[in-house]
C-alpha cells in the first residue's frame, strides 16, 4: 500500500523506508524525518532513503523517486512497473542474467513479484 496524498504535510520532511514482510512482500513506508519511527525503524525496514521532495511524494511516483533520490547509504534503488523496489545489487544481478534462484536478495529471500 502506498501513502495518501493527504498524508504529506508541507511542514514536514519525509523519507521512505523500503520494507519487506516475512512473506516477501516489498513496500514503502512514508516516515517523517526525525520522528520516533525514523529514529527507530521497524524490523521490516531494509533500507532508508534520503529526504524525498514533496512534489514527488504528492505524485506518488515511485519510479521518479527511485531515479532522483538515493538511499541514505548513497546507493541507488530501483522500482519495477508494479511498484516493487529492488536494491542496486539485485537489479544488476537480474540484468546480467544471474538465475533467479542464485540472486543474492538483500533481505534474505526473494520478493514477491506480480504474476506475468
Amino acid at each position: 500500500m502506498i501513502w495518501r496524498v493527504s498524508d504529506v504535510d508541507e511542514n514536514e520532511r519525509y523519507r521512505l523506508h523500503l520494507c519487506q514482510s516475512i512473506e516477501g512482500r516489498r513496500f514503502f513506508r512514508l516516515v517523517a524525518i526525525d520522528s520516533d519511527l525514523d529514529k527507530n525503524p521497524l524490523d521490516d525496514t531494509v533500507f532508508i532513503s534520503e529526504s524525498v521532495p514533496h512534489a514527488l511524494l504528492k505524485r506518488r511516483d515511485l519510479i521518479s523517486i527511485s531515479e532522483s533520490v538515493l538511499l541514505n547509504s548513497g546507493q541507488h534503488f530501483f522500482v519495477d512497473a508494479h511498484g516493487i523496489w529492488l536494491a542496486d545489487s539485485e537489479f544488476q544481478e537480474m540484468n546480467s542474467g544471474v538465475k533467479f534462484d542464485k540472486i543474492e536478495w538483500v533481505a534474505g529471500r526473494a520478493p514477491i513479484f506480480s504474476p506475468r
